[in-house]
């Protein structure tokens, strides 16, 4: 995982010295080595900042499995790739792409983007990325973001230039206007212009779903299908953000019986519902759990460094990011450079009580979870990698959201008991009954923030919604977003 970036200078060759500063903003992305690609040329760090150039693209790594050019060439170096993500199917595209006569120079897995770009067949790729491909022979960039929005990517308008970037931070000092490119979208950007259009449609790796009415059937389906989730985004040793409900305890316990090495982490008040319950079900999966325990007079500081990350005042995604981004500070404390989420599994198998309230829950589900990455996945994505931490989400593979769209509502919702099916799942794999049976209870008022960030507030003579509002404007993020 990295953070990358890129420019088209249409008048002023100012590639070099934007993309440098861009890149510098993102650091905390990729925080052991950077590369950059200026008019077809590698050019070292160290000089960047002097190079003349109009197209540029590069990335800062966060190096995972090795050390591996994060710049990656085809044969014959005319085109050019740098990606923010992980392929989990590269093994067999590789060999695929071997046979047709393609030469990889790497081991990275994301190489094999490339070739199949060049083959037609990125519809092949099972993953979550954003990547762009410079074009040296046609002067083009092609920016491209997976059908779920794993990854975010941003672009910006200015004079005279287009810039794309893994965050708005990169981009806000240099263009007019900010965009989210969305997800299944590319953008390309050429000689006379640029255009967004969609190329990828999870229909099209769904394929034809149909509803499973046998309950013992889906469960094993879905165990198999969360287990070879698991097992592909493994990471020798992996941390899981844990909060022992259900959806986290189930990846705990599988991830367990698969005998990956993995720590549980968990935040908290000290005296808080979630710590106090993720510490119990720690101890009866007994795993090892590293607990992060907040401090009233530690919250003002981590609420800035929350919205400095995810760069918005939405009060909520700020108190719900607060917890998370202090765990990401364990993780990275701990050493840890990967977790597993369990992002997803609301949406998917029906986890939040407004579906109970909803005249139509389903299209209710459906509509949360297109919106996923807008809601979600792009505040953990900037809390975690602000700490250098990279997050792999085993309820969104593909093979699991076929489950869930297999899932008849009601095997989600029965009796009023929300994401019924998962917990038969955890009691078929040996969960307690207890943490099986446990209803959900959000993060922001189970970790104790959103209690103690009222008084907070309360002392300072504002209400919450204000008191966010006001820091995130004295540090300069408020009302500098357009068009998002």
């Amino acid at each position: 995982m990295c953070g990358i970036a890129g420019i088209y200078d249409f008048l002023e060759r100012r590639a070099g010295f934007l993309l440098g500063k861009m890149l510098l903003m993102i650091k905390h992305r990729g925080p052991d080595y950077s590369g950059y690609i200026i008019d077809g040329r590698r050019i070292d760090e160290s000089d960047i900042p002097s190079i003349r150039g109009r197209i540029g693209i590069g990335y800062n790594m966060l190096a995972i499995s090795g050390r591996y050019p994060g710049i990656i060439a085809n044969e014959n170096q005319k085109l050019w790739i740098v990606c923010d993500g992980w392929v989990y199917n590269y093994q067999e595209l590789r060999e695929e792409l071997e046979k047709k006569g393609h030469k990889f120079s790497t081991n990275a897995n994301v190489e094999v983007i490339l070739h199949a770009f060049e083959q037609n067949s990125l519809n092949r790729i099972i993953g979550g990325f954003s990547f762009a491909i410079y074009d040296a022979a046609k002067s083009k960039i092609l920016v491209y973001r997976d059908f779920l929005g794993l990854r975010p990517l941003f672009y910006g308008i200015g004079d005279n230039i287009i810039l794309f970037a893994s965050e708005r931070k990169a981009l806000r000092k240099f263009v007019h206007e900010m965009h989210r490119l969305p997800p299944g979208y590319r953008l390309v950007i050429e000689e006379d212009g640029f255009s967004v259009e969609k190329v990828f449609d999870m229909n099209d790796w769904l394929g034809d779903v149909k509803k499973e009415r046998n309950l013992d059937n889906l469960v094993k389906e879905l165990e198999k299908a969360l287990t070879d989730s698991i097992i592909s985004r493994a990471y020798d040793p992996i941390g899981i953000l844990f909060s022992g409900g259900i959806d986290s305890s189930i990846i705990a316990k599988i991830s367990k019986d698969q005998g990956l090495d993995i720590t549980l982490f968990s935040t908290g008040f000290e005296d808080s519902h979630d710590l106090l319950w993720a510490m119990k079900v720690a101890n009866i999966l007994r795993l090892p759990h590293k607990v992060r325990v907040l401090r009233e007079e530690e919250l003002e500081e981590l609420m800035i460094k929350t919205i400095k990350a995810i760069d918005e005042a939405d009060p909520l995604k700020v108190l719900i990011g607060m917890p998370l981004y202090a765990t990401a500070e364990k993780v990275r404390e701990e050493g840890f450079r990967v977790v597993f989420s369990g992002q997803g599994a609301d949406e998917l198998f029906g986890g939040y009580a407004k579906y109970l309230r909803s005249p139509n829950p389903e299209e209710d589900m459906i509509n949360d979870f297109k919106n996923l990455y807008l809601n979600n996945l792009e505040r953990d994505d900037h809390c975690l990698m602000a700490n250098s931490v990279e997050a792999r989400y085993p309820y969104l593979d593909i093979s699991v959201i076929r489950v869930a769209f297999k899932t008849p509502m009601e095997y989600k919702i029965r009796d009023s008991q929300r994401k019924y099916v998962l917990r038969v799942l955890g009691k078929k794999i040996g969960l307690p009954r207890e943490v099986c049976e446990k209803p959900k209870k959000a993060v922001q008022y189970g970790s104790g923030v959103t209690r103690v960030m009222k008084r907070i507030a309360r002392k300072m003579g504002y209400s919450l919604k204000d008191f966010i509002k006001l820091k995130a404007r004295e540090i300069g993020i408020l009302d500098r977003i357009s068009r998002l």
